[in-house]
C-alpha cells in the first residue's frame, strides 16, 4: 500500500469514502479487477478538495474497501467489501 495518505483527523470521512467506492464501482463497471485513476473518480463524484479526497481514500483503504496504487496515490481498486460498502443503504 502506498503512503502519503493523510491520517484522518477528527472529522468523519466515511460518507465520502462510501461515495468514492460507489464512484469506483460505477467507473469500473462493477468489476473488482479494474484500477481507476483518482483524478477520474474526483471528477465523477465532483470532489475538488484534495485533503477531503485523500482522507476518504485513506479511510476506505484502512477499512479494506480499496487497494491503492502509486506514491502519491494515483489509482485505486475496489475490493469486495468496498463494493458492499458502496451499495449498502444507510
Amino acid at each position: 500500500m502506498a503512503s502519503r495518505l493523510s491520517n484522518a483527523p477528527s472529522r468523519s470521512y466515511e460518507p465520502l469514502a462510501r461515495r468514492l467506492c460507489k464512484g469506483v464501482y460505477d467507473l469500473a463497471g462493477g468489476k473488482h479487477s479494474q484500477w481507476v485513476s483518482v483524478s477520474k473518480i474526483s471528477q465523477h463524484i465532483k470532489v475538488k478538495d484534495e485533503e477531503m479526497l485523500n482522507g476518504a481514500i485513506s479511510f476506505a483503504a484502512q477499512s479494506g474497501w480499496l487497494m491503492v496504487g502509486g506514491q502519491p496515490v494515483h489509482s485505486v481498486l475496489l475490493t469486495q467489501p468496498g463494493q458492499a460498502a458502496a451499495l449498502r443503504k444507510k
